[in-house]
């Protein structure tokens, strides 16, 4: 067989025999493959970098004759370590590649390998909002597996007005007027640019990490009752 080379992020892995490790990975041109990396295990192994988590890798494979491929070599492209002492951004990132994993067994992947590659980037930036960037996080994976929210009208279809006060439906995914609500319009118009804007745009929005960390109870909820 003849090798192929991509960039590549890993979704699982899992040890195997003595020294080898089995990965699924994500590659950057949206397929997801099964790699064995023979001998990755031991001292000096010059394959540690395609079997490394929270990065991007430049592999080498070789397709087997059935599902799987052999590592042929690796190195790293972008390695993202800063982040690792913080737990809340460890699961975020366990999170994202949980459901990516889970999203990309029959479709495309492309879009999902950006989003991850962008994440570890904005986590390992000590001065990005951990509440923005699960927002911006959320929001793009949502949109990219088809379970975007509402927000171009109220959950009961009619205009948002910028007096109202409103509450997030969790059944419709969208948002209602509420006397007593805890979000107003600015509130929506974030979760907009994060659902389609790459997160340096989102950045700029005027008290954007306090809307953030208001909307991330009702969007973490969300998330989880979706997947």
């Amino acid at each position: 067989m003849k090798p192929e080379t991509t960039q590549a992020i890993v979704l699982t892995r899992t040890n195997y025999g003595e020294a080898d490790k089995i990965v699924t990975s994500l590659t950057s041109h949206g397929k997801k493959i099964s790699i064995i990396a023979k001998g990755v295990r031991k001292p000096k192994s010059k394959l540690v970098a395609g079997t490394e988590l929270f990065c991007v890798a430049d592999i080498c494979f070789v397709q087997g004759r059935g599902s799987m491929a052999t590592l042929t070599s690796a190195r790293l492209h972008s390695q993202h370590t800063r982040f690792l002492h913080d737990l809340n951004k460890v699961n975020l990132a366990y999170d994202v590649i949980k459901v990516v994993n889970k999203h990309t067994e029959d479709s495309d992947g492309e879009y999902y390998f950006e989003i991850l590659k962008q994440l570890f980037a904005a986590l390992d930036n000590t001065s990005n909002d951990i509440d923005l960037v699960r927002i911006w996080a959320w929001m793009q994976m949502l949109h990219a597996s088809g379970h975007q929210l509402r927000l171009d009208v109220q959950a009961n279809g009619e205009q948002y007005k910028e007096e109202s006060a409103y509450d997030f439906d969790a059944d419709s995914g969208g948002f209602v007027v509420s006397p007593n609500g805890n979000f107003a319009p600015t509130h929506i118009k974030l979760l907009r640019i994060a659902q389609t804007q790459p997160l340096s745009v989102l950045q700029r929005v005027n008290m954007a990490p306090t809307y953030a960390y208001e909307l991330t109870p009702v969007i973490k909820q969300f998330v989880e009752n979706t997947y």
